[in-house]
């Protein structure tokens, strides 16, 4: 019997060995897959805020359009800068 025993403490000890061998592996694993997640999910939150940012801007241009297009500024930079103006009085003849 006692040379049957530390057999079976070798035994068990390797068995012991590996399974600690592959616990450590699978929870190497599920610590860089959690790595992995949580970059993706910084990532995805830098490219929501980007986009935000550009549609705020996309709308500040809008409003710049808009009001560059208006006919009162037209009619403004007409008179101020080209020196024409509205005519009083619209003659029409056949």
């Amino acid at each position: 019997m006692i040379h049957g025993r530390p057999k079976l403490n070798h035994l068990l000890r390797s068995r012991c060995s590996l399974a600690f061998i592959i616990i450590s592996i699978l929870a190497m694993m599920v610590v860089v897959r959690s790595g992995i997640s949580a970059s993706r999910g910084y990532a995805l939150v830098a490219t929501q805020n980007q986009a935000q940012q550009i549609e705020m801007e996309n709308e500040r241009l809008r409003i710049e359009i808009a009001k560059l297009k208006s006919p009162q500024r037209i009619k403004q930079i007409a008179a101020e800068e080209l020196g024409m103006d509205v005519p009083n009085k619209m003659y029409f003849s056949h």
